[in-house]
């Protein structure tokens, strides 16, 4: 976080793929936040494969699955993302918030 505030994404990205290479516990975390480097450089696309190799290693992440979700909406996959934020919704149903961004 701290190199993306300093407006360093290479550098983000570079110290998050040590944290997967070596991860023995929660390899999961580091996806996700790889993931929102990457959205937040504009690669949003790349961001969401992040996402789902992320949910691959814990399918019950609902963190994973509402970031995925959003990020299928930025980039006008709506399918997708209504499928992404079903799965949210069913581990998180207390999000109200979320679910009125998806509603129809």
């Amino acid at each position: 976080a701290l190199l993306m505030k300093m407006k360093k994404p290479g550098d983000a990205l570079a110290a998050i793929d040590l944290a997967i290479k070596v991860a023995t516990y929660k390899p999961e975390r580091f996806w996700v936040q790889k993931g929102g480097i990457l959205e937040e450089s504009g690669k949003v696309a790349d961001a969401v494969e992040c996402y789902r190799k992320a949910r691959s290693l814990a399918p019950r992440m609902a963190d994973a699955w509402r970031r995925e979700a959003l990020a299928l909406k930025k980039v006008g996959r709506a399918d997708e993302a209504k499928a992404a934020a079903k799965a949210y919704c069913e581990l998180s149903p207390a999000d109200e918030k979320f679910k009125a961004e998806f509603a129809d």
